[in-house]
């Protein structure tokens, strides 16, 4: 009686670990389920979402005289000449810009050296500066070194502060 008493023991003891086990996988089967359920369901809600056409109306009065800022400056084409000092001197540069609504349409610079390095720093300038000068407002408008001239920018600057004076509404 006692050996059988023992596989009795022993045949529990291990059907008792399996239920544990099989118990331990149906738990992590559902969470699995779960899992699964909850990302579908999420990425329907974003799908949902995605193809919903949005529809903003914005409604925006058309701009009238009083609405747009006056223009500091009259529009037209002005010309002015802007020193600046070298190592070898005092330099020109002669620059006109034409304004329409403050905004510089064009410009244009002369080179008036006199020596060769102030003809090659002014030649300099004018081939990089007009990107920042057209296009964009005269009262934001001030350079700084362009193509490898740091004084000649001095010239422009000053001859375009001239010419704001000579615009002024």
């Amino acid at each position: 009686m006692e050996g059988e008493e023992k596989k009795e023991e022993s045949t529990q003891q291990s059907g008792g670990g399996s239920g544990k086990i099989i118990g331990v996988v149906a738990v992590v089967v559902i969470l699995a389920i779960a899992g699964f359920v909850y990302e579908q369901n999420a990425k329907q809600k974003t799908e949902t979402v995605a193809m919903t056409p949005q529809k903003k109306v914005s409604v925006q009065p058309k701009p009238t005289s009083a609405m747009m800022p006056k223009a500091l400056y009259k529009d037209g084409t002005y010309t002015a000449e802007g020193d600046y000092i070298t190592h070898v001197g005092q330099k020109h540069i002669k620059v006109t810009i034409t304004l329409k609504n403050d905004i510089i349409t064009t410009a244009d610079v002369v080179n008036e050296a006199d020596d060769p390095m102030s003809q090659h720093f002014q030649n300099s300038f004018i081939s990089g500066y007009k990107p920042m000068v057209i296009g964009k407002d005269i009262t934001t408008v001030h350079l700084g070194k362009v193509a490898l001239s740091s004084l000649t920018p001095n010239g422009f600057n000053s001859a375009l502060q001239a010419i704001e004076q000579q615009a002024k509404s």
